[in-house]
């Protein structure tokens, strides 16, 4: 990897993809300004998509101005080699949806839910807690740290310190972070660190175990809020995820994980989670947006005490992708990573869906005042001003039209035409036999 740091992105991008990277999509990657690690991030990111077959001109200007203002600020280099356990709320509202209809799994009387690298505060695990809790299933979730400090400020953007008072990481609030609140983030940082310190001067110099919670100016200072997520169904482990202690769980779930880990760790996170499985549980691996986009994911069933995969699946918007997730990987590629850029290389090539696909994306995005081509046939942004949330909405909107006009079944069909045993699943994304790669 360090031999393609002295290499630019013309260069880079005509070695993977065949061609240089437009000049508009090029200033919005912002390679040459970013630190080593973003780079070492963007030229994966292009090996996969050399694997996948995809073309310079058809990188979104969403990925493009990713890769330059959010990959730099979320990878742990960048807070001091942590893994920052951020989620957002309905980020897995589709895998909720895959566990309760999923006709794979096969679940005790008093099922066992496991969400390994939950995240903190860990609003995927209580969504997922408020939509099974009715189905008597058990919650535990599990992260390697949860900060005994958490500071909001008015605007809903937070921050997370330890126990020492030292800053670990904040998080905008995605419902109102425009563009600018990424590129700039200096300002709500140092805020909210010279806020902490006023507030944590109001309280005992020793805390306890306990949850608290100080108010002041708008800022709200919770300690230990973890406790404040705990209930009858519902309990919390900080915890390594490769070895809990945690038995008898019917699902595993481990979503937006094995990206961060070596290749060896990431198999030992399946060799534990098999141990922790009951006979006819699952383990779910994968990854989506923050937004709960661009799905993709792995399923494996435990079978005679090993794990067996079932199925391979993923969200149509992979095909075109407007977030780094689907190329997300800081190591080697996980399983699911690899797989979807091999699927993509397939779909891409196949004349008899991707032209009509394509130009139909295009128009869709274009409709949502999302991004269109120039004169050149680059994607370009329409509003440079658009929140995350409302990009968000758009991009969910436009898929959704997409399924609804039979794209989703058109992509499977793509496959079957390359021989591959492919179908929609239980929550209509696009599914093959992994087994069919070996």
């Amino acid at each position: 990897m360090k031999q393609t740091q002295s290499k630019t992105l013309e260069q880079l991008a005509t070695t993977y993809l065949g061609s240089p990277i437009p000049k508009y999509l090029a200033d919005l990657m912002q390679y040459s300004k970013q630190p080593p690690y973003a780079q070492e991030f963007t030229v994966r990111m292009l090996q996969l998509m050399q694997i996948a077959k995809v073309q310079p001109k058809d990188i979104t200007p969403v990925l493009a101005w990713s890769l330059g203002n959010i990959i730099p600020r979320i990878l742990p280099q960048a807070w001091d080699g942590m893994v920052p356990p951020i989620t957002t709320t309905g980020r897995h509202l589709k895998f909720d949806a895959y566990v309760r209809v999923n006709p794979w799994l096969k679940t005790t009387e008093n099922p066992l839910f496991v969400d390994l690298g939950c995240g903190f505060p860990p609003d995927t695990t209580m969504d997922s807690a408020s939509r099974l809790v009715e189905d008597n299933w058990r919650i535990i979730g599990v992260d390697r740290s949860f900060a005994p400090f958490m500071l909001y400020d008015p605007s809903g953007h937070y921050a997370c310190f330890n126990a020492n008072n030292k800053f670990l990481y904040y998080q905008n609030n995605m419902q109102i972070s425009d563009r600018a609140s990424f590129e700039n983030p200096t300002t709500i940082r140092t805020n909210l660190i010279e806020k902490f310190h006023l507030l944590r001067a109001e309280l005992p110099q020793f805390i306890s175990e306990e949850f608290a919670h100080i108010e002041k100016d708008g800022f709200q200072l919770f300690v230990n809020k973890i406790k404040d997520y705990e209930s009858e169904h519902v309990s919390f482990i900080e915890s390594d995820i490769v070895d809990t202690g945690i038995n008898n769980a019917d699902i595993v779930r481990c979503l937006n994980v094995m990206y961060y880990f070596e290749e060896s760790v990431q198999q030992q996170i399946v060799e534990k989670a098999c141990n922790t499985l009951n006979e006819g549980g699952v383990l779910l691996t994968g990854g989506n947006d923050p937004a709960g986009t661009h799905a993709c994911y792995l399923l494996r069933q435990k079978e005679n005490s090993q794990l067996v995969t079932k199925e391979f699946a993923f969200s149509l918007e992979n095909l075109i992708s407007c977030s780094v997730v689907t190329f997300f990987t800081i190591h080697q590629p996980p399983d699911h990573s690899k797989l979807m850029a091999k699927t993509m290389g397939i779909i891409r090539t196949d004349e008899s869906f991707w032209p009509d696909f394509s130009k139909r994306i295009d128009q869709l995005m274009e409709e949502k005042e999302l991004c269109k081509r120039d004169s050149n046939g680059v994607l370009q942004f329409i509003n440079d001003d658009i929140t995350y949330a409302d990009l968000a909405q758009r991009t969910r909107d436009l898929w959704l039209e997409a399924n609804r006009e039979g794209f989703g079944q058109g992509a499977v069909d793509s496959l079957k035409r390359a021989g591959y045993n492919a179908w929609q699943n239980c929550i209509k994304d696009i599914a093959l036999d992994p087994n069919d790669f070996e």
